[in-house]
């Protein structure tokens, strides 16, 4: 039984690429932020 998803799987790997991405840039806001204050 296949699963199907409404996005490629391009898409879908693009898509956890921004979220990984946009997860790194709270971290590293959460590191720097409080050094910069």
């Amino acid at each position: 039984m296949r699963s199907t998803t409404l996005l490629p799987k391009g898409l879908r790997d693009l898509i956890i690429a921004l979220v990984a991405l946009a997860l790194a840039i709270v971290v590293w806001s959460v590191l720097i932020v409080p050094v910069a204050i």
